[in-house]
Parts: structure tokens; sequence; C-alpha cells
């Protein structure tokens, strides 16, 4: 709903701020999550919903309807609208580690970017991809 996405939103160049950095935090560990409307710009967000991002396939295949993983994921190609976005996210990330993020001060990489879609009816799930890392 609307109320709920106030709730979380951050306008993005207000994160270029200490004080917007604090924002973003404190919506972090509230409520996991937070939106940054204007992250990567009206043009660049064209361009990326324009991009092929490959096959999506079961992200958990033999998982029961309900049970584990209902997304269909895809590795992209790192074509250049995606790599817009990477390096917006990289920036981003790092930002909030230096500001004294918790969670993020022992992120110093990523792994390989994955796309995934949820159909009508599905969800996200809450999963570790790599338990053993």
């Amino acid at each position: 709903t609307t109320d709920a996405t106030e709730r979380i939103s951050v306008p993005y160049g207000s994160a270029d701020t200490r004080a917007g950095l604090q924002e973003v935090r404190a919506k972090l560990a509230a409520c996991k999550c937070v939106v940054l409307p204007g992250f990567l710009g009206v043009q660049a967000a064209a361009a990326l919903a324009e991009t092929d991002l490959g096959d999506f396939e079961q992200a958990s295949p033999g998982s029961k309807p309900g049970a584990g993983r209902g997304d269909l994921a895809s590795l992209p190609d790192l074509e250049p609208e995606l790599e817009v976005l990477l390096h917006r996210l990289d920036a981003f990330v790092t930002s909030l580690r230096d500001s004294g993020e918790a969670r993020l001060r022992l992120c110093e990489f990523r792994s390989w970017p994955m796309a995934s879609m949820y159909m009508p009816g599905t969800r996200y799930t809450w999963h570790i991809d790599n338990p053993h890392r």
C-alpha cells in the first residue's frame, strides 16, 4: 500500500548525506527493507527495464508449491544497463558500511547478480543461498 511504502521510503539523493544514511539505517533496522525512490534515475531505470535478463528457471527445482522459494531466477549477463545498477548498489552498500552499519561491516564484495521474478500467488521466502560461507 502507499502508506506502507511511504513508511519505508527515503529519497535516494538524501542518502548521500550522513543524516540520510542514518534514516536508511533506521528503516532497515525497523522494517528490514527500504525503498529508495529515484535510485537509478528515470533514464537508467527505463533502460534496465528493457534489458534482457536471460532465461528464468525455477529457483528451487522440485519444491512443492508454498514450500521453499517460489521465484523464478536468472543469472544475467553483465549488460551495460545492469552494470549501472550494480555500480550504484556497490557505492550505496559501501556508504552504508562506512557509516557504521554493523551488519555490513564484513561486506567487501558481492557475488554475481541474480534476477528473480515472482509469479502471481508466489512470494519471497527468507533463505540463505550459501550457508557454508
